[in-house]
């Protein structure tokens, strides 16, 4: 597998730049079109399984940073299922208010704390003197108020925010060369600690329906938040990936060129290597095949399915 710069120099050779100036574009140019490819399919080699704790009364769940995509929920000995909150309000508005053993979930705006505020201010712990001065963009609300502000970063000190929060949906910070930890004031709990390879950060969030009535443990399969190339011996997340991300790094550099047909040509080889990279992931290793019978469709008039024999009866037409 190869690593960034060793792509990066594959990239370089092919457009006849290898000037530092064009390799730092170009390593740009890779972690987005990485970050894009990962986000491109359920990929498997992405999958995981992680238990929750889910308490009795608690309805919210905020997942791990970690978590990009919630896929599935096995609810202590079953299965539930995702539903749309709208659709519950217009039917069925008071699962919002009964506890019980929860049968659906629906998804929340993500939120940027692992761990929500307890009406608290945030406190920003002392970074490395390299980030010092480093600001950080907080939006969040307290008691059904929104507040925004820009936290100034201290490798001396502390930083407390200015205003109390008890949600925070947003928290972008600057380039940074250490993580940021971010704890509530009067707490002490930790909230978050935002990688430094990351601008921002996005938590998963669910509410179960309805309220949970007893302690519970769920079995959560989900799409991990696929890591950034960063440094220049990191290698890509995905298996057989390079010379996808080496087509698509190529095209970026050729626009970058202002080489505009030859850029557009690539980039038809680079979907092409997608494509192929996506059938050695789902058909050239191990897997469960399945047929899924094409059934024309029927019109109710033509038949009644709440008829003695059911489907068998259609079957017999």
């Amino acid at each position: 597998m190869m690593s960034l710069s060793q792509m990066v120099d594959v990239i370089g050779t092919k457009v006849g730049k290898n000037d530092a100036v064009s390799q730092t574009a170009c390593k740009k140019f890779l972690r987005q079109r990485h970050d894009m490819i990962c986000l491109y399919t359920i990929w498997r080699e992405l999958l995981r399984l992680k238990s929750v704790a889910v308490t009795t009364a608690n309805q919210y769940i905020i997942f791990p940073q970690t978590m990009a995509l919630v896929l599935a929920i096995r609810y202590d000995t079953r299965f539930i299922l995702p539903v749309q909150k709208e659709y519950l309000y217009l039917t069925y508005a008071n699962i919002f208010e009964q506890s019980g053993e929860p049968w659906d979930y629906s998804l929340e705006r993500p939120v940027a704390t692992e761990v929500k505020p307890a009406g608290e201010k945030l406190k920003f712990v002392q970074v490395q003197a390299a980030d010092n001065g480093k600001k950080v963009r907080v939006e969040g609300e307290y008691e059904g108020v929104i507040y925004r502000e820009t936290v100034t970063l201290s490798s001396g000190a502390d930083v407390l925010s200015t205003n109390t929060y008890d949600d925070v949906w947003q928290m972008g910070k600057d380039d940074m060369t250490g993580d940021l930890v971010v704890k509530g004031n009067t707490s002490g709990t930790t909230l978050i600690t935002v990688w430094a390879e990351h601008r921002d950060v996005k938590c998963q969030q669910i509410q179960l329906h309805p309220i949970p009535s007893t302690d519970k443990t769920m079995l959560v399969l989900y799409k991990i938040r696929a890591r950034q190339l960063i440094d220049d011996n990191d290698t890509p997340e995905l298996s057989f990936m390079e010379n996808t991300l080496i087509a698509f790094g190529t095209a970026d550099m050729l626009e970058r060129s202002r080489q505009y047909a030859k850029a557009q040509a690539k980039i038809e080889e680079a979907n092409t290597q997608l494509a192929i990279l996506k059938d050695a992931h789902e058909y050239q290793r191990a897997n469960q095949v399945r047929l899924v019978p094409d059934a024309p469709f029927i019109a109710s008039d033509d038949v009644d399915f709440a008829c003695d024999g059911g489907y068998d009866q259609f079957l017999k037409a």
